[in-house]
C-alpha cells in the first residue's frame, strides 16, 4: 500500500507541472501553446489512467517483484521525462517544491604585486611606501568561487514569482578555510503586464548599477566605482515612452551601515534610526547599430548616528551621492560602460578610498571619481578588456596620513578552453596617494582559473 501511494501521489505531483508550461509563453504564441497543452494533458491522463489500472494489478506489499512492477516503473519514469521542468531543460534535476537552477563558478586567482597592495587576495589600494611596505608581495586564493541558486516560484497575485541566493567564500577564517559570505538573498514579485516589479532581500545597491568586467574581484571598488550589496525593498517600473524607448524608474528603502559608535554598541547607521533611501532614473533605446544603449541618473541619502556620551549626547552624519552612468554597445564585438559620482560618506558604498567618517571632527568625508571600461569579443574563445578609474577625496576633509587619491589602469585578456573552463591574465597599475605622505605604486600581476557550471 505504502508503494502504491507514492507511485500515485508521485504521478499526480506531474499534473500541475503542464499547466506550468504556459505561464512564461509570449502572448503571440498563447494559442499555440494552449494546444499543445491539451495534447500533453490528455497523454498525461491516459498514462496516469494506467498506473492506476496497474497498481490495482499490482501484488500486495511485501510479495515479491514482477514484470508489471517494472512495467509501472518505466512509465513513471517516461511521466517524469516528458514533464519534468528540469528534464525540458536538459538540467540535471534538484529536489525542491520550486524550480531550481543551480549556478556558480569555481575560481583560483594567483597575484603578484611589485609593492603591498591591499587586500593581497583583490586590490583596492597600495600601501604608503613610507609606512615600509614597498616590498613585494604574492597571493593565491579560492575565496572568489561562488555558489547561487535561482529559484522559480509559482504565480502570485497575477504575477511571476521567483528567488536569488548567492554566496562566495571572502567571509572571515584562514586562508585555506574561509567562511561563507551572503552576497544575494532575495525574492521577487514581478507583474509583467504592468511593468512592475517589487523585490525585498539583499542584493545590489540601486545607484550606480554598472559593473567592469576585471579578473580582479575588487571591480575597482574604492578607485572610483561605488555601489555594492545590502538588505533593501525595492519597487521598479519599465514604461515605454516612445518606440523602441524605455524608461526605468527604481526607488529603495535600504538598511543603513555603519560602524560601532564610542559610547554605544549599536552600528551607527541602525542607530539613526531610518532607512537610507536609493533611487534611479534610466533610459534604454537602440543607438550604434541598433544596439540598446542605457543612460542612467541614480542617487542615494542616509544617515548615521554617533553617540558622543554616555548621557546620549550624538552627531548625525549625513551620506549622499549624485551618480550618472552608461553602456554603450559599440558593435557585436565591443562595448564601452562607465560611471562618475559625487557624495560624502561613501565607505559603505565601496567609495571614498574606504573613508567615509573623520572620528576626530566627526564629519563626513567628500568623495569624487569615475571609470570607464572596454569590453572587447569574443574572438575564437578570446574576450579581452581594459580600462581606468580615479577616486579622490577632500584632502580638507581627513588626518594627515590618510588615503588622498586612488588611481588603476588595467588590461587582461580571457581564453574559453571549453565545457565551462577558462583561463586570463590581468595587468594593474595602482597609484595610491597620501595627506602628508609618501606615495605608493605597485604593479600587479593577476592569473585565473575558472570553471563555471
Amino acid at each position: 500500500m505504502t508503494r502504491a501511494l507514492f507511485l500515485i501521489a508521485t504521478a499526480t505531483a506531474l499534473l500541475p507541472v503542464a499547466a506550468l508550461a504556459g505561464d512564461s509563453a509570449e502572448t503571440g504564441d498563447l494559442r499555440r501553446e494552449n494546444v499543445e497543452l491539451r495534447d500533453r494533458v490528455q497523454r498525461l491522463e491516459e498514462q496516469l489512467a494506467e498506473v492506476l489500472r496497474r497498481l490495482d494489478a499490482a501484488p500486495t506489499t511485501g510479495a515479491p517483484r514482477t514484470d508489471l512492477d517494472a512495467e509501472t516503473d518505466r512509465l513513471l519514469e517516461s511521466l517524469a521525462r516528458e514533464y519534468g521542468p528540469a528534464a525540458e531543460k536538459g538540467l540535471k534535476p534538484v529536489l525542491s517544491t520550486v524550480d531550481v537552477e543551480l549556478y556558480g563558478f569555481v575560481k583560483v586567482d594567483a597575484a603578484y604585486d611589485t609593492a603591498r597592495t591591499s587586500t593581497g587576495n583583490l586590490a583596492r589600494w597600495v600601501e604608503s611606501e613610507e609606512d615600509g611596505h614597498n616590498d613585494d608581495d604574492g597571493n593565491v586564493t579560492a575565496r572568489d568561487t561562488r555558489l547561487g541558486l535561482k529559484l522559480r516560484g509559482p504565480p502570485a497575485a497575477g504575477a511571476k514569482t521567483s528567488a536569488q541566493v548567492e554566496l562566495d567564500f571572502y567571509g572571515d577564517g584562514a586562508e585555506n578555510k574561509p567562511q561563507p559570505m551572503l552576497r544575494h538573498a532575495f525574492f521577487t514579485i514581478d507583474w509583467a503586464d504592468l511593468g512592475l516589479s517589487l523585490l525585498a532581500g539583499q542584493t545590489w545597491d540601486v545607484i550606480a548599477p554598472q559593473l567592469p568586467y576585471t579578473l580582479n574581484s575588487a571591480v575597482l571598488w574604492w578607485a572610483g566605482n561605488i555601489g555594492y550589496r545590502r538588505p533593501q525593498v525595492r519597487l521598479t517600473g519599465k514604461f515605454a515612452v516612445a518606440e523602441s524607448t524605455t524608461l526605468e524608474c527604481a526607488v529603495a528603502a535600504t538598511r543603513s551601515i555603519g560602524r560601532s559608535s564610542a559610547f554605544g554598541a549599536l552600528d551607527s547607521g541602525q542607530d539613526a534610526g531610518t532607512p537610507g533611501g536609493q533611487g534611479r532614473a534610466a533610459i534604454t533605446r537602440p543607438l550604434i547599430g541598433g544596439r540598446p544603449a542605457t543612460l542612467g541618473v541614480s542617487g542615494h541619502v542616509a544617515q548615521e548616528q554617533y553617540d558622543t556620551a554616555k548621557d546620549g549626547s550624538h552627531e548625525d552624519i549625513e551620506s549622499w551621492s549624485v551618480c550618472l552612468d552608461f553602456a554603450l554597445p559599440v558593435a557585436d564585438w565591443l562595448t564601452l560602460k562607465g560611471e562618475c559620482h559625487r557624495g560624502e560618506n561613501l565607505d559603505q558604498y565601496v567609495g571614498g578610498i574606504g573613508q567615509g567618517v573623520n572620528l576626530t571632527s566627526l564629519t563626513g568625508i567628500a568623495a569624487a571619481g569615475g571609470w570607464v571600461a572596454a569590453a572587447i569579443g569574443p574572438f575564437s574563445g578570446w574576450t579581452f578588456g581594459l580600462g581606468a578609474s580615479r577616486e579622490r577625496v577632500s584632502r580638507g576633509d581627513v588626518d594627515l596620513g590618510a588615503r588622498a587619491r586612488n588611481r588603476a589602469i588595467f588590461v587582461h585578456a580571457l581564453y574559453a578552453l571549453g565545457a565551462g573552463t577558462s583561463v586570463g591574465l590581468e595587468l594593474f597599475s595602482w597609484r595610491t596617494t597620501y595627506a602628508g605622505k609618501e606615495a605608493g605604486d605597485s604593479l600587479r600581476v593577476q592569473m585565473s582559473f575558472i570553471f563555471r557550471f
